[in-house]
This record gives C-alpha cells, sequence and structure tokens, in this order.
C-alpha cells in the first residue's frame, strides 16, 4: 500500500523583532513527502499575525518537496504567536509550524501643535499636537513633565496645558513618546508663553526676510541670500547651505525657497540640503502639511501635486498667496481684491474688501493691512 508521509525542515519558527503593520522577510519551510504514496493537500492556512504562500500545490508526490514561505506582520506590540497549519492525507495530519515573533512600535513624528503659543496667565486649555506614529498608550510631555495625553488617531494626539503650564513666559518643549518594544521619544516642538506685557525683544542676527511656521520653526535670509535657522533653546542662528530670494516655511518639516532665477527648493534635513523642484515662480506660500502654492512671473497660480511631483496650474491671477493651517488659500489680485480658493469649485471666491497684504497665522485666522496701513482681521 502505497502511503504518503510529511517531513518538515522545521516545526517551529521565530522571527526577528518586527515594526508595527510592515511586513517581515520570508522565511521558507520545506515540506517533503517521504511516503510512498502522493500526498493531497486539502488547505495551508496561518492564525495570528502571520501569512504564508508556497509552492506545493494540490498534490505533491512521493519523493517530491516543495516550499511554504512566511511572513509576520504585527498589528500589536509585543509577542505574538501563531502557526501555520497544513490539511492532508497523511497519516499525522494536521501538521503544524509553530511560529512566534515580537511587534515593535515606530519611533513617533511632531509635524504641529496647535495653538503654538499663549500668554501668560491664559486659562486651561487643549493643545493638539499633529503628527504621525502615535499609539494609543504614547504619552507626551510638556516642558519635562508628564501630561495625560488623549489618543485621537495616528496622527494626533491632545493634552490639557492647566494655568500653571502657562503662567510663566518662556519657551517649552513638547514630546511624544512610545513605548517600548520598540518606541522612543519624539523630535522635540515648542510651545511659546508670551509675557502678558506684549513688547517686542530683540533676537541676534540681521536679516532681510522672516519666515515662521505652525509649530514656531523660525528661518531667515540675508541681505545677501544666505539661509538661517533659527536655534531656539540657544538663541542662535544656525547657516544653512544655499542661497535663496525667498523662503516660505510650513512647519520644521516643509520649508521651501526659491533662488534669484525663481527656481524652486526643499530642505531636506537629512542630507542637510537642498531638493530641487520643478518650474519656475516668482512667489512661494505652503501650509503647515506641506500644502504648496505659487504665483509666476505672469500672475498664473499653480498648486504642486507632490505625488507626481508636478505642478497644476489653477484658474485666476493672483499677485500673493498665504496658505492657512487649516489648508485654506487665500489671495490677492494686482488690483488688491481678495480672494479665497474653493476646492470644491476649483475655483476663486470673491471676499469683500481691498488688501495690499495678507497673511494667515496657525490658528487659521486671517490678517490684512490695507494701502492706508490699516490693519484686518478676517472673522
Amino acid at each position: 500500500m502505497l502511503v504518503p508521509a510529511v517531513t518538515l525542515s522545521t516545526n517551529n519558527l521565530t522571527f526577528s523583532n518586527q515594526t508595527l503593520n510592515v511586513a517581515s522577510p520570508a522565511q521558507p519551510v520545506t515540506l517533503t513527502n517521504t511516503g510512498t504514496g502522493d500526498l493531497d493537500i486539502s488547505s495551508i492556512a496561518t492564525s495570528g499575525d502571520f501569512g504564508e504562500t508556497n509552492t506545493c500545490g494540490a498534490t505533491v508526490a512521493a519523493g517530491n518537496g516543495c516550499t511554504i514561505s512566511i511572513t509576520f506582520t504585527p498589528t500589536v506590540t509585543g509577542t505574538r504567536n501563531g502557526a501555520v497549519t497544513i490539511t492532508d492525507n497523511a497519516g499525522d495530519s494536521p501538521e503544524k509550524i509553530n511560529l512566534t515573533g515580537t511587534g515593535l512600535n515606530l519611533v513617533p513624528t511632531i509635524s504641529g501643535i496647535l495653538p503654538t503659543s499663549a500668554t501668560a496667565g491664559e486659562l486651561a486649555q487643549t493643545l493638539t499636537i499633529n503628527g504621525s506614529n502615535f499609539v494609543s498608550t504614547s504619552t507626551v510631555t510638556y516642558n519635562g513633565v508628564a501630561h495625560t495625553a488623549t489618543f485621537i488617531s495616528a496622527s494626533q494626539l491632545t493634552i490639557t496645558l492647566s494655568s500653571s503650564d502657562q503662567a510663566t513666559a518662556g519657551t517649552y518643549p513638547v514630546v511624544v513618546t512610545n513605548p517600548s518594544p520598540g518606541g522612543g521619544a519624539s523630535n522635540s516642538v515648542s510651545f511659546t508663553v508670551n509675557s502678558s506685557a506684549l513688547a517686542w525683544q530683540q533676537v541676534p542676527g540681521l536679516l532681510s526676510q522672516i519666515s515662521v511656521g505652525s509649530d514656531g520653526t523660525v528661518w531667515g535670509l540675508n541681505s545677501a541670500g544666505q539661509i538661517y535657522m533659527f536655534n531656539s533653546q540657544t538663541q542662535t542662528w544656525q547657516q544653512v547651505p544655499g542661497l535663496l530670494a525667498q523662503i516660505a516655511v510650513g512647519s520644521s518639516s516643509f520649508v521651501f525657497g526659491l533662488n534669484g532665477a525663481g527656481q524652486i527648493y526643499r530642505y531636506d534635513a537629512s542630507s542637510q540640503g537642498w531638493d530641487q523642484i520643478p518650474g519656475i515662480l516668482s512667489q512661494l506660500a505652503v501650509g503647515c502639511d506641506g500644502d504648496l502654492w505659487g504665483i509666476n512671473s505672469g500672475a498664473q497660480v499653480f498648486h504642486f501635486n507632490s505625488g507626481q511631483q508636478t505642478w497644476v496650474q489653477v484658474p485666476g491671477a493672483l499677485a500673493q498667496l498665504a496658505v492657512g493651517a487649516d489648508g485654506t488659500v487665500w489671495g490677492l489680485n494686482n488690483a488688491n481684491q481678495i480672494w479665497r480658493f474653493n476646492a470644491q469649485k476649483q475655483s476663486w471666491d470673491s471676499i469683500a474688501g481691498q488688501l495690499t497684504q495678507i497673511s494667515v497665522g496657525a490658528d487659521a485666522v486671517v490678517w490684512g493691512v490695507n494701502a492706508s496701513g490699516q490693519t484686518y482681521e478676517y472673522w
């Protein structure tokens, strides 16, 4: 009588530590039919956070073998167990391959906070932290002190700033930490508490242009076009390689500039250099999430498609642009008329009034100055 028999190269497989929701490299297990008859396989199934592909097919002839390739994609942290179960016509069916692996948290990243500042003596308020790789067990420190975090999503957390947190003027770091296994501390983003007796405080250095991101990141250009980034901890300017004619900062992750020829660049913090983006523009405006807009010398308006790395022309003609933290886009034309972009209609809605300059704060509030120097807030 011809009888199949199953021999596995291993019955136990352990995977290296693996980042959450990222598939590991496949590990192979060889199945060999060491019997005398055909091995008929009815199913090969996995359990837990494991998956498989195989070359076995429905039948493995006597003396032949096939490969089962197994991957590990952890959905939660810690030790994860599972198995590959092979159901067939061998006498010891079902055969099992026991699987184990450990899921690791990612290191979180903060892209911005809202609000970015307060006045000394303010009442308790909610601080929203935007970024990536947050988990339900993420913790937040403000000025080195742990604050209870509310998990909204993998890209947003909130904490409550008490009145005592905002009692004294200063700059206070906000840091998110993911627990082990894996995990670690995020970049630090500053929350500023301004003196209740508001006054201008001189900062060392000479600049001809300055741009501030939604997370308090400050960049500037001097009269020679040299580029500087402000270090809030040392209260000094650090020179960055390159020469620009204009700089636009959405946040620490999104810094763009134009050189004297109108060529467009984005700062790459990892290489500490500038990556060129196709196109020629005369003005740039960027939101805190990197939403990039521009105007060319002919007053034509363009919106950058980051996925395709191309500029898409938007109807209309403008002389100035401003992008808010909430994604709204405002503009002025050569007649000082005010326009707000309607994303649904892909057109501009006219807003009553005339301004010579427009700006949108990190809180999405729109400010403007008219030809007489009068200042306005839109609400």
